[in-house]
Parts: C-alpha cells; structure tokens; sequence
C-alpha cells in the first residue's frame, strides 16, 4: 500500500534536559538529542519566572540560531522571539504591509516567498497554520534572516565608507527586520523606535541571557555548534567525522564514532548548553546520549551499548555510564550498578538513551575497543507488545510484531479500513475500537474524530525519515504505526488542553486506546495527537 501524504518541513533541536524535543510522528525515536547545542545560555536564563526563556521555547529558539547557513547566538534568537511575540507562536499583528505572525513577525509576503506558501498553510495537517508552528516557523525565519545577513555583507562590501559598515551584524540585521533594508543603507538614520526600543529591549535580553553584546557580534557561515562569541578550550567539531556533536572534545568524538559504528547507531547526542549540575557533561563537551527506542527492541540495544562500554570503558575514556535509572561509575573502588532516584519521566530516567560521561584527559585508544563479551546487566523491564507470531494480548500491552510480519509490511487485506478516513488502515480489533471510541466521541462533538495518519507501510516510513528533520520521525521499521496500533488525530485531539483532547484523556481508555507517556503533555517529545491501541483487559 503506498499513501499520499505531505513532508513536514520542520526540525526540532533539541533538543531535546533544557532542550525539549518535539516530535511528529517519532515515537520510537522518543527523546532523541538530534544535533549540537549553544553555549550561548546562561544557567539561570531558561526557566518559568518572567524573566526567563520558557523550557517549552528553548527547542525553537535552537531551531532559529541553527537552521540557516548562519550560525546566530541562542540568547539574541531568543531575545528576538521575546521581544516579538514573547514566546508566543500564535501572536499575530496588524500593519500596513497586511499584519505579521508567529515568533519572529514575519509578514505574510515574506512569508510566502520563504516558505513557499500563503500563512494560512498547514502542509503537516496538524490544524495550526505552518507559520504559527514554532518548530516551522524557526527554520524559516532563520532562512530569512540568512538572506538579510547575506544583504548586509554585501553591502558593507560595496560600501565601505558607509555607517552601515561599522555597525555589527546583529543589530543590522534588527534594523532590517523592523524598518526594512533601506534603513540599513541609510544607517545610523533609522527610525526612533528601531533605535530607542526596540534594539536596546532585545539588547538588554541578549547581554542578559547569554552575554551577547549584538553591537560587537557579526556572524558568518560557521559548522554547527562554533557560537561566535565561545570562548575556552571546547574543540570545534572534528572534519571528516560522520556525527555532528557540536563542539566536544576530540576523544569523546572519537568514542562516538567508535560507539556510532558497532552498533550503527548515528542517533547521538553531543554539546548542549546546561546548568550547574551538569557543567562537566555536556556543556563541557564531556558526555553523550546514545539514543534508543522506547521499545523492546531499543531496551535491547541499549543493554548492548551499556555492555560495551563497560567492557571497553578504558579504550574509550569513559567515566561513568547511565542506563535505565542506574549508572556504572568507573571511579568507585568497586564499579557497579547503582539505583538512581525515580525522576519522573522515560528521558529522565534514561530509558530512551545510554548517558555517557567521559574523563577529561583522553588516555585511551577507542580503537582498541572490541565487541562481543559484557558483564550481567541487572535491569529488569518486562516485555510489553506480544512475540513474533501473535497479536499482542489483550490489556495494556505497548504496539509490537503479531502475525509474524515485519513492522510496516503487514498486508493490506489483513488489515481494516476506516471508514471515514481515505487510505487509512489498521488492525482489525483496533479499527473496531476506534469505530466504537468514534461513535461516541461524535455523540460528544458532532463530527468525526479526524484521523491525519494510521498504519505506515515500511516505504512511509522511509520517505518521512529521509524528508522530516532528524529525530522528528522513527527509523524506518521501527515506527508504532507501523504495526497498524497507532493513530495520529487531528480534530482538537492534537493540542493539549482542548475540549476534545480532554475527553481523550478521559474516555479512550475503555475502547483501549491510550496516550503513551512519552507523548503526554510536559515531556520533552510530546505529542496530544499520538495514541496508541494496548487493548482492553477482560
């Protein structure tokens, strides 16, 4: 079966922990830290007090200051998203060239000829107009902002007598941004609002979150993770590798790449800015997470890469290794697992990914180290989802093999239409529940629960992986959906906190339909619209 659907053209970095990744689709890629983080944030700049950048808006203002040719510090992405929208992704405005929308105000021509559709768009079906998607509307605002930036260049080279061509990037790219290029030409004339508001709020902003002086800060086309204004020992990137960590240390890289190609594994996890209690990890350029799926098969493979790296700790300069809310410390007289505290959540608890922290001197050979062997893994996980020749039992039993098909093979003709959704499908026992859940669900509301995506043939799978930014869709045969258990809704359902999502909440239990953790509201990649068929127990 092979369905039409449209490629969502948006990223999320993630990341996913300050950084929330949110996901389309993803769920077997649950919590994946696809791509490098800033340096540029401040401990104390990310969190609920007015003053603060939102948790939930850290993975936007990373989308913004990575997306383009343009590397643009996180603190002025954010300090621009504040002082347009504050943080809102639905603000809209009224101007005289037809009014502005989303994070960054971007009017509806710009709009348009970025991206390639009127703002009124919504080529992902997930009832939010494109440009008021954040994850969306950051990629393309930074594709805009790249073409201004490319403008000012040039016209700094072509004038360089001019005020302009003293003035830093950034706050050029400000005045272009709100008073149009020409007051780039005609700088340091610009209007009083530009000069008396507006550049100093998002000025104060950026100093305040992360440093950035924006009247000193130019910009240019760098390799992801270099922030323009870092300073200390942090290694660049390494050329030639095939993982882009961001700015680790050269070690670490190479353990990754060693790690990367046992396993085959290219989903990690490198820098990311972070806060006191994590300054020798990550923002150190001293850790990496080694993501996995939350499933069966991902516990596996996650047992797999914790055994390795014990048995090969030394080649590859680790120091500790966290795995499934226990971690092995090297430096203890006698190395062990360890219980960790319950923290709440699959990510928290390092169920979708192995954390490995490493010594800051590099002494080992990650080339030495070898595969095979590994010490007991005390981690006990029952397994959810059913074998490999029968449907999963009834009850609340997690989406997995039944009939002995491969995920996203499974046949159409063992499968069932549903009935008001064209060119959707899943299993027989669970299109019958949703047709039972829908029956009611209309009684409730009027119309049909809409349905945006059911089973995934292995060739969706493929072409979502290969067309969605990473992390933002599951390995090709590793997608719940491609066991026709899961449903993608539209209708209300997809945004949390309507009348409609919370009925979901309170009724999709009894047809056996649930919402997996994982995709509940306040973890790093949820999803409202995401739910999947464990059965009812009888």
């Amino acid at each position: 079966m092979k369905k039409a659907f449209v490629g969502l053209v948006a990223f999320v970095l993630i990341i996913p922990v300050v950084v929330v990744i949110l996901f389309s689709g993803g769920e077997c890629a649950g919590g994946a830290e696809p791509g490098p983080r800033d340096p540029g944030f401040k401990d104390d700049a990310i969190g609920n007090g007015p003053d603060q950048i939102p948790t939930k808006a850290v993975p936007w203002v990373e989308k913004l200051a990575n997306s383009g040719e343009y590397r643009y510090p996180v603190a002025f992405a954010a300090a621009d998203m504040f002082a347009e929208s504050g943080f809102d992704p639905g603000t809209t405005a009224g101007d005289s060239n037809g009014g502005t929308r989303g994070l960054t105000q971007i009017n509806r021509h710009e709009w348009k000829r970025i991206y390639g559709h009127d703002w009124n768009a919504d080529e992902n079906d997930n009832g939010t107009p494109d440009i008021q998607d954040p994850l969306i509307h950051a990629e393309y605002a930074a594709k805009l902002w790249d073409e201004n930036i490319d403008k000012i260049h040039k016209y700094k080279e072509d004038h360089p007598d001019s005020g302009a061509a003293d003035a830093s990037d950034l706050e050029l790219l400000l005045v272009a941004h709100n008073a149009g290029f020409s007051r780039v030409e005609s700088y340091p004339e610009i209007p009083a609002s530009t000069k008396d508001t507006y550049i100093p709020r998002i000025a104060k902003k950026s100093k305040a979150w992360g440093g950035v002086d924006i009247k000193k800060t130019d910009v240019g086309a760098q390799p992801k993770g270099a922030d323009p204004q870092a300073g200390g020992d942090i290694s660049l990137p390494q050329k030639g590798t095939d993982l882009d960590l961001g700015p680790v240390k050269p070690h670490v890289q190479e353990a990754a790449e060693t790690i990367s190609e046992e396993f085959d594994i290219t989903n990690i996890g490198g820098y990311r800015a972070g806060n006191s209690r994590d300054k020798e990890g990550h923002p150190s350029g001293l850790a990496i997470d080694v993501m996995v799926p939350l499933d069966d098969e991902g516990k596996q493979l996650g047992d797999e890469v914790a055994k390795y790296v014990i048995d090969n700790h030394e080649a590859l300069n680790v120091k500790y290794v966290i795995w499934y809310q226990r971690i092995y410390n090297f430096e203890k007289d006698d190395p062990s697992w360890r219980d960790m505290e319950d923290r709440g959540g699959d990510t928290a608890n390092h169920r979708d990914h192995n954390h490995l922290s490493f010594n800051a001197d590099g002494d080992g050979d990650p080339g030495e180290a070898k595969g095979g062997g590994g010490v007991d893994m005390p981690i006990d996980c029952p397994k959810d989802g059913g074998g490999d020749d029968d449907a999963p039992k009834k009850g609340k039993n997690k989406p997995g093999p039944w009939g002995g098909h491969d995920n996203g093979r499974i046949p159409t003709d063992e499968l069932k239409p549903i009935p008001w959704a064209s060119d959707e499908f899943l299993r027989g026992d669970a299109a019958d529940a949703l047709m039972k859940m829908n029956n009611s669900f209309k009684d409730e509301f009027g119309t049909d629960m809409g349905i945006t995506d059911a089973y995934r043939d292995y060739e969706e799978q493929e072409h979502l992986f290969e067309t969605k930014p990473p992390g933002m869709a599951a390995t090709p045969g590793k997608s719940n959906h491609g066991w026709a258990l899961a449903v993608d809704y539209g209708s209300g359902i997809n945004r949390f906190g309507t009348p409609q999502h919370e009925w979901m909440k309170k009724n999709a239990g009894k047809f056996g339909w649930q919402h997996p953790d994982w995709a509940k509201q306040g973890q790093r990649n949820a999803e409202a619209w995401h739910w999947e068929y464990y059965g009812l127990d009888k």
